[in-house]
């Protein structure tokens, strides 16, 4: 296994864990096309092998994901599926159909923007009506996947990166149309799209990623999240079972309790909820949901 995690200077590098191979990367500090660049020449630059676990990580991984290095390996060296997740975030996992949905509520217009760069390289994956559990949604592209996975990866990434560079592509300029993030409006949306690419391909190639993470000791950012760990469980579970059964009943119940477990949080003192939650009704009734979206 190769694993490699991202510095920008000095004071990150020193951040890099001894079990990962520090990858100079030209940005400022958050996922963006510099450091997918940086993914790709490191991919083409370098011979694995087909079955070889490869991982790229940002300087706070660790603190964001409570695992060492070691943990990693570890958790690796015990692995068969294709693809391990270490993503974190579970309350933003559990609390949407899929990561895009998610998406969209922190950057309106990413769905639009994803669901026609999907269009136009000819993936057929309706976002609007895709469901994703804890095995299919991974952020900050934390995860590991053996060298073929990635080379399929490789692929996507490169054709969002060469519209997103074409200056007469309107979807090119819609991409690096920039959205607001942590407080700063100077990301382009390209970099969450970058981001749910990995989930694209779980979808498409029907594969289910490894949790390699301790879902109940993992970091949930989401203020007053932590007291609503069971919820967040029972939902995801709820999308597990709808994607076993394909019964509409289980998008029901997972709708109705979404939206409890989201004005308990708001209602705890000092809870911001992140975003905002409400579906857009075509989701809704994509699945025959009879309620009207909470707005």
């Amino acid at each position: 296994m190769r694993l490699f995690q991202f510095f920008y200077g000095e004071a990150t590098r020193r951040l890099i864990e001894p079990e990962f191979i520090p990858l100079e990367s030209g940005n400022t500090g958050h996922w963006d096309a510099l450091e997918c660049v940086s993914i790709h020449r490191v991919l083409k630059e370098n011979k694995f092998t087909k079955n070889e676990y490869i991982g790229f990580f940002c300087p706070l991984f660790s603190l964001k994901t409570g695992l060492t290095g070691r943990q990693v390996r570890e958790v690796l060296a015990k692995a068969e599926q294709e693809v391990v997740s270490f993503s974190s975030s579970f309350e933003q996992i559990a609390s949407y159909p899929n990561s895009f949905l998610q998406g969209d509520s922190m950057h309106p217009g990413l769905l639009e923007i994803a669901q026609d760069f999907l269009n136009d390289i000819k993936v057929d994956l309706d976002l609007s009506t895709l469901v994703q559990d804890q095995t299919r949604i991974i952020f900050r592209n934390y995860f590991a996947a053996r060298y073929d996975f990635w080379v399929q990866w490789l692929d996507i990434t490169e054709r969002l990166l060469k519209i997103s560079e074409d200056p007469g592509s309107d979807l090119g300029q819609r991409l690096n149309s920039c959205t607001p993030h942590q407080g700063i409006v100077d990301y382009p949306m390209k970099d969450f799209l970058l981001e749910r690419i990995v989930s694209v391909l779980l979808e498409t190639q029907s594969i289910n990623a490894a949790i390699g993470v301790d879902i109940g000791r993992s970091p949930m950012f989401s203020p007053g999240a932590d007291d609503f760990f069971g919820a967040f469980l029972s939902l995801d579970a709820l999308k597990s079972q709808y994607l076993k059964t394909r019964e509409p009943k289980y998008l029901d119940i997972y709708e109705i309790q979404r939206r409890l477990v989201v004005q308990s949080i708001a209602r705890t003192p000092d809870a911001v909820v992140p975003g905002s939650l409400a579906l857009p009704p075509r989701v809704l009734d994509a699945h025959e949901v009879s309620w009207e979206s909470s707005r």
